[in-house]
């Protein structure tokens, strides 16, 4: 509560009264303060208040990513209150829609094998590292950001508004800022939660969720 009442009146500070200020919009995570960013975002439109950037980490970064990749605050609140972001991190499959996926070999939780001797020593054990399938949300955030990110050129600064992200490195567990490569990508990263999902590889590292 205190960390959204600081960010409000920064962006409050950051709005008043001269533009020579550029606004800010910092989204943090929990899955139920995504209508709450919604309706920040929608109250500086509705003030007239220029946003100039947008950021995010966990569920933070998918509604920043949304809106900086042009969908409207009445967009992102029909797809969040929709449910289907609840069916994405379920990991629910709906085989009407991602039908081709859902029978390929990884639309499961993902699995790392190793073998034991136990009489044959070729036998292996299958243990889960994550306990969520990710191809839902991979299938929907490809729907949702691919388009804007081939446009930007993989360039988060040239979307409609600016837009980075913060992941989590596995190994050093440093905070890694992401500002260019497929914003759909990012967004998973970003919002990759330990043992839920499986983390994602970038540039040698395993990002995981910066919340």
């Amino acid at each position: 509560m205190l960390r959204q009442i600081a960010s409000i009146l920064l962006l409050l500070l950051l709005a008043a009264p001269a533009r020579a200020e550029r606004v800010g919009v910092v989204m943090s995570g929990g899955g139920a303060k995504g209508l709450y960013h919604i309706g920040v975002l929608q109250a500086l439109e509705e003030s007239g208040i220029p946003i100039d950037y947008v950021a995010g980490t966990s569920m933070g970064s998918i509604i920043a990513a949304m809106y900086a990749a042009g969908y409207s605050p009445a967009e992102m609140r029909r797809i969040v209150s929709s449910g289907v972001v609840r069916e994405w991190v379920s990991g629910r499959l709906d085989p009407n829609r991602y039908g081709s996926y859902y029978r390929q070999i990884g639309s499961n939780p993902s699995f790392v094998s190793f073998r034991f001797d136990l009489n044959n020593p070729r036998r292996k054990f299958r243990a889960p590292t994550s306990l969520v399938s990710s191809t839902q949300i991979d299938m929907a955030l490809i729907d949702l950001f691919a388009p804007a990110s081939a446009a930007a050129g993989d360039d988060f600064d040239r979307l409609m508004v600016p837009f980075f992200c913060v992941a989590s490195d596995m190994n050093s567990r440093a905070p890694v800022v992401l500002r260019r490569g497929a914003l759909q990508e990012a967004v998973r990263a970003s919002m990759s939660i330990p043992l839920v999902f499986k983390p994602v590889t970038r540039d040698s590292m395993l990002l995981y969720d910066g919340g």
